[in-house]
């Protein structure tokens, strides 16, 4: 039977129930498990009397009625009836504490009765047919069928509670390589697939071959004691969830661990003062969710409530000292940059041993999430031999990345088992130079060779290929990256000469949607208002209104993009607009991170005339650079932390104000008794001769900062005479006067003149201009507040001139000076870090570019 058969058939068992009325996906699961598993008891009666006609039966005495042959002959109405008594008397009459367990509480459900004999017929018609191909892989039933059940539910993924592929598995025990002796745990263990896929390799590992020829593993290399610990002691599981604790359970028994010690517990938060240590973790945690804190062991509180990093927790503190874990994680444990997640990297890398770390392929987890993973293997027993970590990079696990998951030639999977082992046993004897024969791309002939030697065949496409899958990285350089376990982040680093992404049109990553519903009717801006808008133009425009309907936040960050002027802005709270030119930018799938193409987008150069429509014509055919999501993650990542710098100073810079204390017994002066002030004026624009002489001569807009610079205009002798504008001393204090420009100030640097939109005060030895400076930028919110003016609202030279001013001693005002400009060089430097974290990320982009 092919998996699409097998599908097909699964999809029929579906459909009879729901025809039947039965619409809880949780019941169907339970009930098709049921079914299934009392007719794989019945088949395990079977299977015994064959080897030992005297052995116990489980369908015996007044249960031999219930055997799964005995129940197929029935009518509906004595199948619904006899379901319904072995489901009661299983867990009363039963000798098995597994079987008791599991039917405890069971009923049957499927009340239609025609529908319940027509149910049990497909099912026996099914696992007949797989039954009769003993090749066809189907030997993990329950989790192959929870497998395919679980794609139908609609909170699939978003749980996290999905199954990992069985190839996945399969490639992490066997890294693993679990021994005799030894203790398992998976504390997530859902349908157990992973203690199903450790007990195999037990069984092929200590079963001789002879015993394989026949397709029969009886562990025969093993004593009866060994076989009776693996049996009764090696294998533990826990899971919260009563039906996958059920399923695990039935799955267990099947493989003939019909005594498991699977709990039903949430690691958790039910495990606090629990030191039990295990030889072997295996595990794929729940991804999703987060626990309140308080809910959390105290065991494990390190400050987070993601379920993936306590998890991890929990795996580093129940190993044995000589313990080894396999756990698959999802991208953001390997990169994220809160504290929580630095730490757990931390512990990994400096406690646990941590020496691997797989990448695997973006859609293994199809269909049912698409979300990244990587697969870390630690080791305590390593942790003093470790100076590297290996990184492994899978593009192929040999399935397509579909829904489908149709197998496909490439695999990358055994070459990177190769390589992790000769890697572990490299560690292991301190050899690390044969496992370095692997790294050299220029002797493939003399490394396939030598390779050979130590028990692998190796061909020269697969040594090319391995070549760029590994790559080994100190642990001090990890520690520098905030311990990054990105595989992509040491190769960008080491090898960013060599790479040279796909270019892709936006519109194969975009998709834009018209701002129609979001469009704010009428506006009064206020800041107090609850709701953001958005006003195009070269910069957008942040306001606020009262507007809350037709509020923008279905997906959120998106780039809002304005046809007019090309500008995009990345936005990440809800909002509407002002504008139907706004058009609202999504991703269309996980290929592309929206914050990476916002990043991308700011680099490109729009050669665009006014009021053309960019997107319908010219901006959707712009390429940028997409590297693998993860990459662009990793990318962002470091983007986001150079901007949130420049966002840290910026705001540092726009909230200072240089502040002094005023005592009151300081004598306060009117400025026009205390200095010499007068306002400028403009030469006629219409006499050349007034214009481009010598004379600086400065306008209102350029008063930003303490000291002017140098003037964007100069005006002649005969200029300023015209003018009636005077050449006012170096040290002199300049305010502004009309509209935005009012009371902005700056000291000359220089001789100068100036318009008549600037009051000039001159300095003498009353006053440091610089200490008056201060305390009118202390006061200019006062100022601003009394401006006069309908259209403009303006400050007059004669206001000025009636400014009392506190007049402490010069040596007073020398020292809020000084203090003051302690601080000014605080911002000025602020100012250069902010440059110089713009380079970086400038810098980041064009590597990203490849220019």
């Amino acid at each position: 039977m092919t998996q699409s058969d097998f599908k097909n058939q699964v999809d029929n068992l579906m459909d009879i129930l729901f025809g039947a009325g039965v619409a809880s996906h949780a019941t169907i699961i339970e009930q098709i498990n049921y079914l299934v598993f009392l007719r794989s008891l019945s088949r395990k009666d079977d299977n015994a009397m064959i080897l030992d006609p005297s052995a116990e039966k489980i369908f015996s005495g007044e249960l031999r009625k219930y055997h799964w042959d005995n129940l197929l002959i029935l009518n509906s109405d004595e199948l619904f009836t006899n379901l319904e008594e072995v489901f009661r008397k299983l867990p009363e009459v039963s000798n098995d504490p597994t079987i008791k367990l599991l039917f405890r509480d069971a009923h049957v459900k499927v009340f239609d009765k025609p529908t319940l004999r027509r149910l049990v017929h497909e099912i026996e018609k099914m696992f007949s047919d797989l039954e009769k191909q003993s090749t066809s892989g189907h030997t993990d039933i329950f989790g192959d069928m929870y497998e395919y059940l679980l794609s139908k539910l609609s909170q699939a993924g978003t749980l996290g509670s999905f199954r990992t592929p069985r190839h996945i598995i399969k490639f992490i025990v066997d890294v693993i390589d679990p021994k005799k002796g030894e203790t398992i745990l998976d504390p997530a263990c859902g349908t157990a697939g992973f203690l199903v896929a450790a007990l195999k390799h037990l069984e092929e590992k200590y079963t001789s071959e002879e015993y394989k020829k026949l397709d029969k593993y009886p562990m025969d290399l093993l004593t009866p004691q060994e076989r009776d610990f693996v049996y009764k002691y090696t294998f533990t599981g826990f899971d919260s969830d009563f039906d996958m604790f059920k399923f695990g359970l039935m799955n267990l028994y099947l493989h003939k661990l019909e005594h498991p010690n699977i709990k039903r517990q949430n690691t958790l938060v039910d495990t606090a003062g629990d030191r039990t240590k295990w030889d072997v973790i295996l595990a794929n945690p729940p991804f999703a969710g987060a626990l309140d804190i308080d809910s959390v062991s105290e065991d494990l509180r390190m400050g987070t409530r993601s379920t993936e990093l306590l998890f991890l927790r929990y795996m580093m503190d129940h190993l044995s000292p000589s313990g080894r874990a396999g756990v698959i994680v999802p991208e953001g444990v390997v990169f994220n940059s809160t504290n929580a997640h630095k730490k757990i990297r931390q512990m990994l890398v400096e406690d646990a041993g941590l020496w691997c770390v797989v990448s695997l392929p973006g859609g293994i987890f199809n269909p049912y999430a698409g979300v990244k993973t990587s697969i870390l293997f630690f080791d305590k027993s390593l942790k003093n031999k470790v100076k590297d970590i290996l990184f492994v990079k899978v593009e192929n696990d040999g399935f397509d990345l579909g829904a489908t998951k149709r197998p496909i030639d490439k695999n990358d999977l055994p070459t990177a088992l190769m390589a992790i082992n000769i890697y572990k046993k490299a560690i292991e004897k301190g050899k690390m130079a044969d496992f370095d024969l692997l790294l050299d791309s220029n002797a493939v002939a003399t490394n396939i060779e030598n390779i050979k030697k130590l028990g692998y065949d190796l061909t020269a496409d697969d040594h090319v290929t391995l070549v760029k899958a590994i790559n080994k990285v100190l642990q001090s350089e990890i520690k520098e990256n905030d311990y990054n376990l990105s595989t992509d982040r040491y190769k960008t680093i080491k090898r960013n000469d060599e790479i040279k992404w796909n270019m892709v049109e936006l519109e194969e990553i975009l998709d834009y949607e018209q701002p129609t519903k979001y469009i704010v009717k009428s506006v009064d801006y206020q800041d107090y208002y609850p709701t953001p808008v958005l006003t195009a133009g070269k910069t957008f425009i942040l306001g606020y209104t009262n507007e809350k309907d037709g509020i923008y936040n279905k997906k959120i960050p998106v780039i809002i993009f304005d046809d007019f002027t090309s500008a995009t802005k990345l936005v990440n709270f809800p909002f509407k607009v002002k504008s139907s030119a706004m058009k609202i930018l999504q991703t269309k799938d996980d290929r592309a991170d929206i914050t990476f193409v916002y990043y991308m987008i700011q680099s490109i150069k729009f050669t665009t005339d006014q009021h053309k429509r960019l997107w319908l014509s010219e901006f959707s055919k712009y390429k940028i650079p997409l590297p693998p999501l993860e990459v662009q993650k990793q990318i962002v990542g470091e983007l986001d932390g150079y901007q949130k710098i420049i966002d840290g100073a910026k705001q540092i810079i726009e909230n200072w104000k240089p502040t002094f204390k005023i005592n009151p017994t300081w004598k306060k002066i009117k400025l026009g008794d205390l200095c010499e002030l007068k306002s400028g004026g403009t030469p006629s624009r219409n006499k050349k001769e007034y214009w481009n002489g010598d004379i600086a001569w400065y306008s209102s807009g350029e008063l930003n900062d303490l000291y002017t610079t140098s003037s964007k205009e100069f005006i002649t002798k005969n200029g300023l005479e015209k003018s009636n504008a005077s050449i006012f001393p170096k040290e002199s204090l300049l305010i502004g006067m009309y509209d935005t420009a009012a009371f902005k100030m700056s000291l000359l640097d220089r001789e100068a003149t100036f318009n008549q939109a600037i009051c000039g005060v001159k300095p003498n030895n009353q006053v440091n201009l610089h200490f008056l400076y201060l305390y009118f930028m202390q006061n200019r919110d006062l100022y601003l507040s009394q401006r006069i003016g309908v259209r403009q609202k303006n400050l007059s030279k004669g206001f000025i001139e009636n400014l009392e001013v506190p007049i402490p001693p010069m040596g007073t005002q020398k020292e809020i000076v000084e203090k003051t400009q302690m601080e000014r060089e605080v911002i000025n430097s602020l100012k250069k870090l902010i440059g110089l974290y713009q380079g970086k990320i400038n810098q980041k982009i064009e590597e990203v570019w490849g220019d």
